[in-house]
């Protein structure tokens, strides 16, 4: 008769000796260690994507890696440091990806001639255009939601109609945001390198 094996049995094991189990296809092995590791993992992405259902991909296609490179693992590794870096490269490429999409988003507008703010000008002439969307991402809510249609080559006018705001309003938030952009764009990279080196510990 076979022994089911006990997953709290597995719980009491070391890393290394999941690691070595995991080597081997041992699925619990593996259950195991995603119990013991997701959740920092996803307080770690979530700070920085900022969006539950982006942080839950990011964090399953970690974990499948894991699983497909489960042979090569080396059991005196640190599991947790591998995990993390996993972690890490995955965010990094999400955000590579977000901004290759925002930016695809601003070329179209501007082939449209339908943006004519300075602010935009300048940035692409700076080549900042990726420091241009990591500032609008870090705008309040009203402001950043009105850039973000900009981008997209809506008016203010038709702006005003999809958030339910008075065109009034939407200029307003629209003058401010302009503003506020131009006060980061001078500092944001070394913004944005501080903020990822705090959530990397590195």
């Amino acid at each position: 008769m076979t022994t089911i094996p006990n997953i709290d049995e597995y719980r009491n094991l070391e890393d290394q000796e999941l690691v070595t189990l995991l080597k081997t296809g041992d699925k619990i092995a593996f259950t195991v260690i995603y119990e013991r590791y997701v959740r920092v993992l996803y307080t770690l992405v979530v700070r920085y994507v900022k969006n539950r259902e982006d942080t839950l991909d990011i964090l399953q296609v970690t974990f499948e890696k894991l699983w497909m490179l489960k042979e090569e693992l080396i059991p005196s590794m640190s599991i947790k440091s591998y995990l993390y870096t996993m972690t890490k490269n995955a965010v990094l490429n999400y955000v590579r990806n977000q901004n290759n999409a925002l930016i695809h988003n601003y070329k179209i507008v501007q082939q449209r001639g339908e943006i004519e703010d300075d602010i935009y000008l300048q940035a692409e002439q700076r080549g900042e255009i990726q420091e241009l969307f990591a500032a609008i991402n870090q705008l309040p809510e009203q402001q950043k939601k009105v850039a973000q249609y900009r981008c997209e080559g809506f008016s203010n006018k038709e702006i005003a109609q999809m958030m339910g705001l008075s065109l009034n309003t939407v200029n307003s938030h629209y003058s401010q945001c302009l503003k506020n952009l131009k006060k980061k764009l001078s500092y944001i990279v070394e913004l944005i390198l501080v903020f990822v080196l705090n959530i990397w510990g590195i």
